[in-house]
């Protein structure tokens, strides 16, 4: 008995794992995903790249492999460039605090105290021991101690400058939006450079090959110099026949250079005749920009990318490889949805795209087969079977199902005179299916199929056909939502299958749209909208509005534990069935396009063909004993592990069993609720007991050893 109730204290000072921390890791490809904006090579094999959430990338092989030194849990601020300081440590700038250092070849950074109040953008060096960087508000600064002290050289006010070149210690020039200018007293005053038009273009990148010859890049032209800036005039090319969105520059000589765009798509150019005539090398429409050009003295070229790309070629910019792809595959395009099972298996899928986890997204590959729509715009599952809504083919709307786990797929049209995207799909039966498919503005309906997929029909009575559906769920075969709106959200039920729909006033939404949802039951549901984050325990009549934030997608483990995906760089995590949400912050840029939950985690897919998953790093649900001390640590280093886990009743318990005796095993859930208590005699060794899950959910067991030592563990039933 005194066992029992200090288990019920010690779960009950916590009824769910809001402060948890998590363990971010990047799925596929390798070694990351987000921003990369700037490389530094110490030689021709060894050099550093740096992005967006301190990314930090290391190669000593010339570019040929990469590891990703990033520390993912240290969520570090944005590194825009990075140079090498006289000593061979890295010295970067980005975001507040502005100025960083590493000594440790970028496996961990320092901030430098400098006095930015914004964001620092450019690096360059000036001599060996003076450094001048610029950033927000026109600001310049200046170190003359290799980085160790920093002083404000200027203030240009207005907007940014992101790039600036100095010829020597007096002479320099500094641009961004809108804005070229010079200087030639060491920074005191500033004045337009002549003969450039800084009004009508967005600078890009500035260089000087030599004392002579300059270029400034902008979107649409290059501003030209012969003598030194004395004076500038505009260096046209043939119309329509070069780059545009001019961003990075990477010169051989004073008609030889590469050009790297940023902005409708990336694309690297090479011209011959400095900027007569070019001929494009590489372009990806997907990913937004290029960031950074380095030349190797073999004449390897080295690229990074907005997407996180790091390409390399050989031969002269003819060919490129792209080490943060599927291998065999060019480019990166866009995971649109992912699904997962409570055993592991998980499907993402978007453009020409499908990849598979069986590890809950850990490690991920591409399978033999694929369900070949043209671009995966839901998944659904039920046991063995999987359903895949993807874009019009040959002029049909078309899901594809498997009846093998995947194995093998069919492609099967919803209507043989219909076309428009599958947009959702819930299986909330063995062999019942219901899609949600939009075409335009008049030819929106959902379909339903008791045979597994193998045939389909309309179920559409009731609904009106010129209101776009964004989202379909169902909590069995007869009962289910169907949600959506133009310019407001917009419900339905069905009570009979979907043979006829009701439509809902759903109060609470305003003018907000439906764009996801869970149902527990028929009366209980969570759903979200650009508007935030809405809740309804009466069958969707009215909503309450537990956050404001714009959301898109959802996905629950059970009906307690789930996860909404934010626009910008948070998830949203609830463990009360949406009642109330605690904020996961995460580092990685926005623009992800759907979430999944899995047992004390998720992953969420996105642009770029990039995953990114993350885990509770202390799964236990309470924070510490009756005595006062932490459980995370026992947590880790003496956890119960369940066999299956998930499971779909019936798991073993194991731990390590210190001595012989009797061991007590108390079981609660997510609420801190005492579900059941026993005693076992286990023998010293691997201990193990049997358990029966008593229901769908998360369940966690606390296990105590006769000398009072504890384990503890997450098991997940789910059904």
């Amino acid at each position: 008995m005194r066992t029992i109730c200090l288990a019920v204290t010690l779960i009950t000072a916590a009824t769910h794992p809001a402060s948890a921390a998590f363990e971010f890791s990047w799925g596929n490809p390798t070694p990351q995903g987000n921003p990369i904006r700037a490389l530094v090579m110490e030689n021709d094999l060894v050099g550093t790249a740096v992005g967006d959430f301190g990314t930090t990338l290391r190669t000593t092989d010339g570019g040929v492999t990469w590891t990703d030194l990033t520390d993912l849990g240290g969520f570090l601020p944005h590194l825009n460039d990075v140079v090498l300081d006289g000593s061979g440590a890295l010295l970067a700038v980005g975001s507040a605090p502005g100025v960083f250092r590493s000594t440790d070849d970028g496996a961990t950074w320092s901030a430098v105290s400098n006095p930015s109040t914004g964001a620092i953008w450019d690096l360059f060096r000036n001599d060996p021991t003076t450094l001048t960087a610029v950033g927000d508000g026109g600001r310049i600064y200046r170190s003359t101690d290799d980085g160790a002290t920093w002083s404000v050289l200027a203030s240009l006010g207005g907007q940014e400058l992101g790039d600036q070149w100095w010829l020597d210690e007096d002479r320099g020039y500094v641009t961004g939006p809108l804005r070229v200018r010079r200087t030639t007293d060491g920074g005191s005053t500033w004045q337009p450079v002549p003969g450039v038009d800084e009004a009508t273009f967005f600078t890009g990148d500035i260089r000087f090959l030599d004392e002579m010859n300059g270029w400034i890049l902008v979107d649409f032209d290059t501003f030209r110099t012969t003598d030194g800036g004395t004076t500038w005039f505009p260096k046209h090319g043939a119309f329509g026949q070069g780059p545009i969105y001019q961003h990075e520059a990477l010169f051989v000589d004073e008609t030889t250079r590469w050009v790297g765009t940023r902005g409708e798509g990336a694309e690297i150019w090479k011209t011959t005749d400095d900027g007569v005539t070019w001929t494009q090398q590489y372009m990806d429409q997907i990913v937004v920009g290029i960031t950074d050009l380095v030349r190797l003295s073999d004449e390897t070229l080295l690229v990074s990318t907005e997407a996180g790309d790091l390409l390399r070629s050989t031969d002269d910019g003819t060919t490129w490889s792209n080490f943060c792809v599927i291998r065999g595959q060019d480019y990166r395009w866009s995971l649109d949805v992912v699904a997962s099972r409570a055993d592991g298996r998980m499907f993402a899928g978007g453009g020409t795209d499908w990849i598979q986890s069986d590890d809950f997204g850990a490690t991920w590959f591409v399978p033999a087969t694929n369900p070949g729509v043209l671009r995966a715009t839901s998944i659904a599952h039920r046991g063995t079977h999987w359903y895949v809504g993807g874009t019009p083919t040959h002029g049909q709307s078309r899901v594809s199902r498997s009846t093998d786990d995947g194995t093998t797929w069919e492609s099967v049209p919803l209507s043989t005179t219909y076309a428009g995207d599958a947009v959702g799909i819930s299986a909330p039966a063995d062999g019942v299916a219901f899609a949600a498919t939009y075409g335009g503005s008049s030819i929106n309906y959902v379909f339903r199929t008791t045979d597994s997929g193998a045939s389909w029909e309309l179920a559409n009575s009731g609904l009106p056909a010129n209101v776009r559906f964004f989202a379909i769920d169902f909590v069995d075969a007869s009962t289910g939502y169907v949600g959506g709106g133009n310019f407001g959200a917009m419900l339905w039920r069905t009570t009979d299958g979907g043979v006829s729909w009701t439509n809902i006033q759903p109060n609470g939404f305003g003018n907000d749209e439906i764009t996801d949802m869970h149902w527990m039951d028929a009366s209980t549901g969570v759903a979200v909208g650009l508007g935030g984050i809405y809740r309804t325990t009466d069958g969707g009549a009215n909503w309450s509005h537990p956050l404001t934030d714009g959301f898109y997608r959802l996905d629950f483990e059970s009906d307690l534990h789930g996860y909404v995906r934010e626009l910008g760089p948070t998830v949203f995590e609830t463990w009360d069935g949406g009642v109330t949400w605690d904020a996961v912050e995460i580092p990685l840029t926005p623009y992800y396009e759907d979430i999944a939950a899995i047992p004390g985690g998720f992953v969420t897919v996105g642009f770029n063909r990039t995953v990114f998953r993350a885990l509770e790093a202390d799964p236990a649900d309470v924070a510490q004993g009756d005595d006062g001390t932490s459980l995370e640590t026992a947590v880790h280093t003496q956890p119960v592990h369940g066999f299956p886990n998930p499971t779909d009743g019936l798991t073993t318990l194991s731990f390590r069993a210190e001595s012989s005796g009797t061991y007590t095993i108390s079981v609660f859930d997510v609420t801190g609720r005492l579900e059941s208590s026993w005693s076992e005699f286990v023998a010293k060794g691997s201990g193990s007991v049997r358990w029966q899950a008593p229901g769908t959910g998360t369940w966690f067991v606390r296990v105590q050893d006769p000398a009072g030592g504890t384990h503890i563990g997450r098991i997940v039933r789910y059904r």
